[in-house]
C-alpha cells in the first residue's frame, strides 16, 4: 500500500489539467492493481526488470506521465511482474528521474530520449556486427545503400537528432535491417543535422530545420538539386525570420484593410506578409502580387501592411487564416513549420519559378523602415523578387513653363510616372512668389501648397523658367528639410563614380566643379569619394566652361542650377567598348548606364526637366527614398550677410572667389576670425550689381556660422571704409600739388591715354565710388606727380564722360 500524499501540481490551462489527471487515473489503477503491498517499488525493463522506489510526486511530472503513458499502451492495468511495470531500458528511467529531481525535463525531450532508447535497445540485442566506442553509437544512413557513422551518444539529447531518430522510428519500429541505429535519409541531411547537434543546435529554429529535412524522405525528393534547394529555402526564412522578432503580447488578425497598428510593432508582421505575398504569386504564377504599406485615415504614428491579388482586388479570404496564422508565430522554427505545412497543402512549388511582389507605401515617416522588412521577407522566399515602387513625386511648378511642360510630358510620353504637379500657375499663382526653387532654397521653407499633409512625400521646385530644380521633404508643419544643388551634385557623382569603379581602367577623367558656396560638407563628402573637385567662379556660365575640360564634368550650384557633361569622344569610346562586352555583365551594365546618362541628361546651361527624370532614375537604380538620399552628408550650418559699401571694386578676389586679395590684409583678418570657430570657413565677394559685399560663412554650429558671418561683416566695411579714406587723402595730395586753378568748388583734370583733355568737375565727385575708382587708377600709375601740373586720370575720354554723366 502507499502511505504518502500528492500535490495536484497548478494548472490554468483546462486542457493540460485533463490530460495531467487521466494520466494520473491511469497510474492510480495500475497501482491499485498490485500485488506488491509493502512497498512502492516501479519495475523496469531491458534485460532483467530492476525494482525502484520513487516519491509519490513523480506522478505529477510531465516527463514521467510519458514513461507512464508507454506502459499503459504496452500492459494496459495488467503488469506482469506485478507492480508498475515500464518497458525501457535502466539508463532511460535513471535519466528521466536524475533530471526529475532537478525539475528540468520537458516532456517532448523524454518522450524522444525514449524512441531513441528503444530503437538502440533493439539493435544492440541483435548484437551489431559493429562495435562502437564507448560513449558512441553506429549509425547507418542513406535511403538505398547505406553508410555507416559513429556519432557520440550525447547527440541524442539534440533536437536536431531526435527529428532524424523519429522518421527511423515511424518507417522500422524497433527492428533495424542492419543490426544497428538505421536513419534513411540522404547522407547529406545527416550531414547536416549533426552539425547541427554538434554546435549544441545554435541556430534556434534547428529542430525545424531537421524535421523539415527529414520529411524530404517521406516527400519523396530524389533529385539532388531539389534538395539543396530545400535546405537553401528553410535556412534563409530560418536566418531572416531571427531579425524580426514577434513583439511580446502582441495579437493581430487579417481584416479587410489587412493588418493595423502601431507602427513600432510592426517589423515582423511586415516581414511575414512579405513572405505570404511570395507565395501567393508562386501559387498563382505567372502573376504579380502587390503589397501596400498604409494605414490609410489612421493617425500617422499607426501604419499597416495588406495584399492585392492579380486582379487588384483584396487577398482571397481563403489566405486570411494563414496570414493570422503566421503574422502571430510565437517564434522562428514555428513560423517555419506553419509555412511547410501550407506550401505541401496548397502544393506550391518553391525555386522552380518567379514570383513578383510589387512594393509601395504611403508617406509616413514608418513607412521606409517596414518596406525593407517587406522586401525581406519577399526575398527569403526563393525565386521571388520585390519591385520597391517608391511613393509619388510632388512637384512644384513655381507658377511658370516648367509645371505646363511637365503635365504635357505626363500626359504623353511619361504618362507611366506618378507625379502630382501643384503650383502651375493656372490658379492663378503669382510666378515665383512664395514658390519655386529659389524661394524654397534660400528661405528653407515648403512653397505655397505644402504643409503638414506632406509630411515626408517626395518634392521637388523647379524655378519660373525651369532651368533649376532642388528637392525637399516636410518634417513637421512647414519644416523641411532641403536637397539642394549640392546633394543633387553629390548623388549624380556617387552614380556614375560606381560605374567608373567597374570599368576600373583609368582612362576617365571625372571632374566635380563647384563654387565657393557649396556647402562645405558637400565637398568634403565628394573628397571622401576620392573626386577631383575644382572651384571655379560664381555664376553657371563659369561652372559649365571648367566641367567642359573633363570626359565627364558635373557642376550644379547650391541653387539647383547644373547639368552633366559628356564629352564627344568619351561618349564614343563607351559605344566602341560596349561592342566587345558580354551582354549583361558587369562591364557591359556599367557602360549602358553612362551612356543612358549621357542621353537622358540635358547638356545645356540648365534643364530642370531632364534633372528630375535623371534624379528618378538614380534613386530607383539605388533603391533609396529621399530620406536615405538626404543621409550622404549633413549641411554644415551657414549664413549669409549683405555689406553695404561705397565702393564695392576696392574688393578683389580670386578667380575662384574663395580668398580676397584686396583691399591688402583683409584676407589675413578673416582667416584669423575662421580659426575661432569648429570647421569654420568663410569668403567675401563682391556683388556685380550693387555696391554690397557677400559675406558667406558656416560652422559646426548655427550659433558659430552666424558669429563668424557678422565678425567677417565687420572687417569688410572697417577695410572699405579705410580704403575709401586712403583714396581720399591721395586725390587731396594730387590736388595740393596742381598749378592750374579752377573755379571755387571744382577741380580741374586731364584725362586722355595719350593725348590729354582738361575737364572741371565738382570736387562733391570725389566722395563717389565710380570716381574713386578713377582716382585708384590714376594713383596707380602716377603717385603725386601729375606731368599736366594737375589731376591727371589716364583712361579713355568716354570712360570719363560715362561716369561723370551718371554722376551728374
Amino acid at each position: 500500500m502507499i502511505h504518502s500524499f500528492y500535490h495536484q501540481p497548478k494548472a490554468s490551462n483546462p486542457i493540460t489539467l485533463m490530460a495531467l489527471v487521466r494520466s494520473l487515473l491511469g497510474a492510480k489503477k495500475i497501482l491499485g492493481r498490485s500485488v506488491t503491498a509493502a512497498s512502492t517499488s516501479k519495475r523496469t525493463t531491458s534485460a532483467a526488470p530492476k525494482g525502484y522506489v520513487v516519491p509519490i510526486s513523480y506522478l505529477s511530472q510531465p516527463s514521467f506521465q510519458a514513461l507512464l503513458s508507454k506502459s499503459e499502451e504496452e500492459f494496459g492495468f495488467d503488469h506482469p511482474m506485478g507492480g508498475l511495470t515500464i518497458p525501457c531500458s535502466e539508463d532511460i528511467f535513471i535519466t528521466v528521474t536524475s533530471r526529475l529531481q532537478k525539475k528540468k525535463l520537458e516532456m517532448a525531450f523524454v518522450r524522444n530520449l525514449l524512441g531513441a532508447k528503444k530503437i538502440l535497445g533493439a539493435a544492440t540485442s541483435k548484437r551489431a556486427t559493429s562495435a562502437a566506442p564507448k560513449g558512441f553509437l553506429a549509425v547507418y544512413v542513406g535511403e538505398s545503400q547505406k553508410k555507416r557513422y559513429v556519432v557520440p551518444i550525447s547527440y541524442l539529447s539534440q533536437p536536431s537528432f531526435q527529428a532524424l531518430l523519429s522518421k527511423s522510428e515511424e518507417e522500422f519500429g524497433f527492428d533495424h535491417p542492419m543490426g544497428g541505429l538505421t536513419i534513411p535519409c540522404p547522407e547529406d541531411i545527416f550531414i547536416n543535422s549533426s552539425s547541427c547537434a554538434a554546435t549544441n543546435a545554435n541556430l534556434q529554429g534547428s529542430e525545424t530545420v531537421c524535421n523539415l529535412q527529414v520529411c524530404l524522405c517521406s516527400k519523396g525528393l530524389k533529385e539532388e538539386s531539389q534538395k539543396k534547394r530545400y535546405l537553401t529555402q528553410i535556412a534563409s526564412l530560418l536566418k531572416s525570420s531571427d531579425l524580426f522578432p514577434l513583439p511580446q503580447s502582441l495579437k493581430l488578425s487579417y481584416g479587410t484593410a489587412g493588418f493595423r497598428g502601431d507602427a513600432t510593432l510592426l517589423a515582423s508582421t511586415v516581414y511575414r506578409v512579405g513572405i505570404l505575398s511570395s507565395l501567393r504569386s508562386l501559387k498563382l504564377k505567372p502573376s504579380t502580387i502587390g503589397l501596400m504599406i498604409t494605414a490609410s485615415h489612421n493617425k500617422v504614428s499607426d501604419n499597416g501592411v495588406k495584399v492585392s491579388d492579380p486582379s487588384g482586388g483584396m487577398l482571397s479570404q481563403e489566405w486570411e487564416p494563414f496570414a493570422d496564422q503566421i503574422a502571430n508565430a510565437s517564434s522562428p522554427q514555428k513560423l517555419v513549420s506553419l509555412i511547410k505545412e501550407f506550401v505541401e497543402r496548397e502544393e506550391i512549388s518553391i525555386g522552380d519559378g518567379e514570383g513578383e511582389v510589387w512594393l509601395a507605401r504611403d508617406t509616413r515617416p514608418s513607412g521606409e523602415a517596414l518596406l525593407r522588412a517587406a522586401e525581406i521577407g519577399v526575398s527569403s522566399v526563393s525565386g521571388c523578387v520585390a519591385v520597391d515602387l517608391g511613393v509619388k513625386l510632388v512637384l512644384d511648378g513655381a507658377n511658370g513653363v516648367g509645371g505646363e511642360k511637365m503635365d504635357e510630358l505626363l500626359r504623353g510620353y511619361l504618362s507611366n510616372l506618378d507625379i502630382e504637379i501643384r503650383n502651375t500657375g493656372r490658379d492663378g499663382g503669382v510666378l515665383n512668389e512664395s514658390v519655386g526653387a529659389d524661394f524654397v532654397q534660400k528661405e528653407n521653407v515648403a512653397p505655397l501648397g505644402f504643409g503638414v499633409n506632406d509630411v515626408g512625400v517626395r518634392c521637388v521646385s523647379f524655378d519660373g523658367d525651369a532651368d533649376r530644380l532642388v528637392y525637399f521633404y516636410v518634417s513637421s508643419g512647414e519644416k523641411i528639410e532641403l536637397l539642394d544643388g549640392d546633394k543633387i551634385l553629390s548623388l549624380f557623382a556617387l552614380f556614375v563614380k560606381e560605374q567608373l569603379n567597374v570599368l576600373d581602367n583609368g582612362c576617365c577623367r571625372l571632374g566635380v566643379v563647384q563654387t565657393a558656396y557649396a556647402n562645405g560638407a558637400s565637398t568634403d563628402y565628394l573628397n571622401g569619394l576620392g573626386l577631383d573637385v575644382v572651384f571655379a567662379k560664381t555664376g553657371v556660365k563659369h561652372l559649365h566652361e571648367k566641367a567642359a575640360e573633363f570626359d565627364v564634368g558635373i557642376y550644379f550650384e547650391a541653387n539647383g542650377h547644373g547639368t552633366i557633361l559628356f564629352s564627344e569622344d568619351y561618349v564614343s569610346l563607351l559605344v566602341d567598348k560596349r561592342k566587345g562586352l558580354s551582354e549583361g555583365s558587369d562591364e557591359y551594365n556599367a557602360v549602358s548606364r553612362l551612356v543612358a546618362v549621357s542621353k537622358l541628361i540635358n547638356q545645356a546651361v540648365g534643364d530642370a526637366i531632364s534633372g528630375l527624370l535623371l534624379v528618378e532614375v538614380v534613386l530607383r537604380h539605388m533603391g533609396w527614398s529621399v530620406q536615405k538620399w538626404n543621409e550622404l552628408y549633413k549641411d554644415l550650418p551657414s549664413r549669409q550677410v549683405k555689406v553695404e559699401v561705397p565702393d564695392r571694386t576696392a574688393a578683389v578676389t580670386t578667380r575662384e572667389e574663395t580668398e580676397a586679395l584686396r583691399p591688402l590684409g583683409i584676407q589675413d583678418a578673416i582667416n584669423g576670425e575662421i580659426r575661432k570657430y569648429k570647421r569654420g570657413r568663410a569668403f567675401i565677394r563682391p556683388s556685380g550689381t550693387e555696391d554690397v559685399v557677400r559675406v558667406y560663412a558656416e560652422a559646426s554650429t548655427q550659433e558659430d556660422a552666424d558669429s563668424l558671418a557678422d565678425s567677417v561683416a565687420q572687417l569688410v566695411k572697417s577695410f572699405l571704409e579705410m580704403a575709401l579714406m586712403r583714396s581720399l587723402f591721395s586725390a587731396k595730395k594730387i590736388f595740393s600739388r596742381a598749378t592750374s586753378a579752377a573755379p571755387k568748388g571744382f577741380l580741374a583734370v586731364y584725362v586722355g591715354e595719350s593725348q590729354k583733355k582738361r575737364y572741371v568737375v565738382p570736387i562733391s565727385y570725389l566722395s563717389q565710388p565710380s570716381f574713386q575708382a578713377l582716382l585708384s587708377k590714376s594713383e596707380e600709375e602716377f603717385g603725386f606727380n601729375h606731368p599736366m601740373g594737375g589731376l591727371t586720370i589716364p583712361c579713355p575720354e568716354d570712360t570719363f564722360i560715362n561716369v561723370t554723366s551718371q554722376l551728374q
